[in-house]
Order: structure tokens, then sequence, then C-alpha cells
């Protein structure tokens, strides 16, 4: 049996959906540029905040708790994977083999799924490479040996 939708329903769920982005919105105030504060770290500061919007927030946050109750699910199955395919194994050394394939097909189509759902269509893997010798000094070279981590603009 379906749910009979009313308008003060759907005057609930947008509402429930939207309010963590609009608490996000008030106590992140201190993020939008200074010029005063932020005039040397130009490349590290949020530009886009002037764009932020309670009203915006209403349709792109319309779906808000079932995208994260879907992220928590994607996650929950990955380490349940993760664990299956750990039994057995030395866990003081990386899945290799068959196990390691069967871990990466599946993450593939779980992560796939998640993003076509979450509105994704496609992914690109362009590495760009950016000049940040004005703010890091001249001596600065582009180097990705012993990263920890690889931070993507999103």
């Amino acid at each position: 049996m379906f749910y009979d939708w009313s308008w003060t329903s759907l005057l609930l769920w947008t509402l429930f959906n939207v309010l963590p982005m609009w608490w996000t919105l008030y106590t992140s105030q201190h993020l939008g540029y200074n010029a005063a504060r932020d005039a040397k770290y130009d490349a590290w500061v949020r530009h886009d905040f002037k764009h932020w919007s309670y009203l915006w927030a209403i349709p792109l946050n319309f779906l808000f708790w079932p995208r994260l109750l879907g992220t928590q699910l994607v996650v929950t199955l990955l380490a349940v994977m993760g664990a299956l395919l750990d039994i057995g194994c030395d866990t003081s050394k990386t899945f290799s083999g068959w196990r390691r394939s069967v871990f990466d097909v599946l993450a593939k189509l779980l992560l796939r799924f998640y993003t076509l759902c979450t509105g994704c269509v496609w992914q690109s893997y362009n590495r760009h490479y950016m000049d940040y010798s004005k703010y890091l000094g001249p001596d600065w070279k582009c180097t990705y040996e012993g990263a920890g981590i690889h931070v993507m603009n999103h």
C-alpha cells in the first residue's frame, strides 16, 4: 500500500531533509571570503560561499536523509564484504589474488550504483598539475611520492 502524500507531509519531508543544510549554512558563515584574513591563502579559500543559499538548499537537499542512509548502507556492505573475504587470511597482509579481484569488482559495482543514484552520471580520473609555487615558494616541485592523501575537488 502506498503512503498517501499530502501537502503537510511533503512540507515536513522537505523541512526535515533541508534542516541539516540550513544548519551548516548558519554555522559556517565564518568560511566566507575575508580579504584581510585570506589574501595570502587565496588558493585555499572557499570562493563559492557567496553562492550558498537557504533557498537553493530546498531542491538540492530534498533527498538528504535517503542519500545519507544509502551512504551508510554502501559503507556497511563494503566492510562486511571485506570481513567475509578476510576469513582464513593472514590479517597482516593486504588482499591479493582472487580475493582482491572479487573485492574490487564488488566495490566498483556498489560504488557505481551509489553514484548513479546520487546523480553522478560520469566520473573521470584526469590528474591536473597545478603550479602552487606562487604560494609555496619558487623551489616547490609537484610530486606525489609519499603523499598520504589525494585531495579531489568536489
